[in-house]
């Protein structure tokens, strides 16, 4: 039951996180790379973590 609840929460935080990276993109003064690689990682934390808990319905 506690490992359900943290695997949702950090769903939830991958999902800010994703978000927050977007965002990033769009900022003038900043290195573009960082923004990219912020995007590319948490869209992987997005995946993962929505695949553990599509899996926890399947199994």
């Amino acid at each position: 039951m506690y490992y359900g609840s943290a695997g949702i929460l950090m769903l939830g935080i991958s999902l800010a996180d994703f978000g927050f990276a977007i965002r990033s993109l769009f900022d003038e003064e900043s290195f573009m790379t960082f923004p990219r690689l912020a995007v590319f990682f948490s869209l992987i934390a997005v995946i993962s973590w929505g695949g553990t808990y599509a899996a926890g319905f399947i199994i």
